[in-house]
């Protein structure tokens, strides 16, 4: 697993110098129930996508970092108010508007993906 090794390492750090050497206290504030953040601390599995956003999000780390210890050549850029308020909506929101804003964003991602055929190479 890549990123394995490592990532324990660096969850461990980032607990005594961020979080008073309190496992608990991250996994709360970054919403990761007990038993999952656990089996991180063990080795026993590397967290996906969503979960390392979060664990970034809330100790300030990148996602570079935690998973090889290495800082990232760009620093992120914090999110905007109104998108840190659509994450959370998303993920306590009812799953009608979770639908929903899924569908609108990927009907967006299609448009971006998908380039007017009126537009013309060296135009």
């Amino acid at each position: 697993m890549s990123g394995g090794p490592e990532f324990r390492i660096n969850l461990i750090e980032l607990i005594e110098e961020k979080f008073g050497g309190k496992p608990a206290r991250l996994a709360k504030k970054a919403n990761i129930s007990p038993g999952a953040f656990q089996r991180y601390l063990n080795g026993e599995s590397i967290p996906g996508g969503e979960t390392l956003i979060k664990i970034s999000k809330v100790s300030g780390v990148s996602i570079d970092w935690l998973l090889t210890g290495e800082k990232a050549d760009v620093q992120a850029t914090p999110l905007p108010p109104e998108v840190d308020k659509l994450l959370t909506i998303l993920q306590h929101g009812d799953p009608e508007t979770v639908g929903f804003v899924k569908g609108v964003l990927e009907s967006e991602h299609r448009k971006i993906e998908k380039p007017s055929k009126g537009i013309k190479k060296g135009a």
